[in-house]
């Protein structure tokens, strides 16, 4: 029964990771999703610099382009990833429950032995008692 409790900890343990590692993943993503906005922020300001600007029209929209379809390529990565945090967190939340379900039958077990070993206790007394006095009445219980 111990055995099973510490199995059931490790794959709690293990369920947190994966979460985790899901989570730090799709912070990565939104981080890159900001990257690129601040990307397409720069060059569309390099657009509207009076300077340069007209110079580098053709390849400030090569590369708003290109952002485009990086940001399009990261918001459908982040959709998945998002369903993969809600899958880790619902498998998270089943191995929780498995390890409660564990440990509560290891404190009932627990507590089934400790009663035996009470009982164990109380009718070897009531034995020896017994024993000792020839002349007691036979049930003690109705004493």
């Amino acid at each position: 029964m111990k055995q099973r409790l510490r199995k059931a900890g490790r794959i709690v343990a293990v369920q947190e990771q994966m979460h985790r590692q899901a989570e730090w993943r799709m912070a990565d993503i939104s981080r890159a999703k900001a990257d690129l906005e601040r990307l397409r922020s720069e060059l569309i300001e390099t657009l509207n610099e009076d300077t340069f600007g007209p110079l580098l029209v053709e390849v400030v929209a090569r590369r708003l382009k290109a952002t485009a379809a990086e940001a399009d390529r990261l918001t459908q990565e982040q959709m998945r990833q998002e369903a993969k945090v809600r899958e880790e967190a619902l498998r998270l939340k089943r191995a929780e429950r498995m390890h409660e379900n564990v440990s509560r039958q290891y404190d009932r077990h627990q507590e089934h032995i400790m009663v035996a070993g009470i009982l164990e206790g109380i009718a070897a007394r009531l034995s020896h008692a017994k024993d000792d006095d020839p002349g007691a009445p036979g049930d003690a219980s109705l004493t």
